[in-house]
């Protein structure tokens, strides 16, 4: 019987024992609490006073560095076109090609005149070694003498002016192939061909793109500034 009574007493639960139990965990939490969480790693900078860009916006755009009108120096049908619209072209690359034929016959005229000149030349120096031979000898008289010296002088100056005409028909022949005056951007054709053009008028714009030129507008006044890039 002090058995049984003894076992049942040891499995009784007193009624304090469960507040004692939440007060020891209350407790323990709020410690947890109030040590809170561990401090944050923060990276420190040291500070040095340097040098810094400062960088502006401004309103602007970009242009051509040089912008070359390409013109007719001859006058006569413009035969071919031999660039694209658009495209990139080099210096003293084919743009335009006009009509020869006309060129041709006159440069072929001024050697013939050139050769006519120069065989007169040739007579009047072997007239005034003749005629000088002879006035040395006193056969030919003073007069006959300076003759001959005359036409020698303007023999020579006969020569003179048909190469400079054979010369200035070369160019003229020369100009009928338009090229390119420097390297950039060839826009559209100002003449189409098969066309009379003139000396003088335009057939196409180039413009120069390296270098580029960079405009701005500042904000305190409207001044222009140009900026190669």
């Amino acid at each position: 019987m002090d058995t049984v009574t003894a076992c049942k007493s040891l499995r009784t639960v007193r009624p304090w024992q469960p507040l004692v139990m939440a007060v020891v965990l209350s407790v323990s939490n709020f410690s947890a609490l109030a040590a809170g969480p561990p401090p944050p790693i923060v990276p420190v900078l040291t500070l040095q006073p340097q040098d810094v860009d400062i960088y502006k916006t401004y309103t602007g755009r970009t242009e051509a560095n040089r912008q070359v009108e390409v013109r007719a120096q001859v006058d006569g049908i413009l035969n071919t076109r031999e660039y694209i619209e658009g495209a990139q072209v080099n210096q003293d690359d084919l743009l335009f090609t006009i009509d020869a034929r006309p060129y041709e016959a006159t440069v072929n005229e001024a050697r013939a005149d050139v050769s006519a000149a120069q065989a007169a030349l040739s007579a009047a120096q072997r007239d005034w070694n003749r005629v000088s031979s002879l006035f040395e000898r006193g056969v030919a008289s003073e007069k006959d003498r300076d003759d001959a010296r005359s036409a020698l002088d303007r023999a020579q100056a006969e020569v003179k002016i048909a190469k400079a005409k054979l010369q200035s028909a070369q160019i003229n022949l020369d100009y009928t192939r338009v090229t390119a005056p420097l390297s950039g951007i060839a826009g559209l054709r100002k003449i189409s061909v098969g066309n009379l053009i003139n000396a003088g008028d335009s057939l196409v714009r180039i413009n120069e793109i390296d270098p580029i030129q960079a405009v701005s507008y500042t904000h305190l006044r409207a001044h222009e500034t140009g900026r190669n890039l």
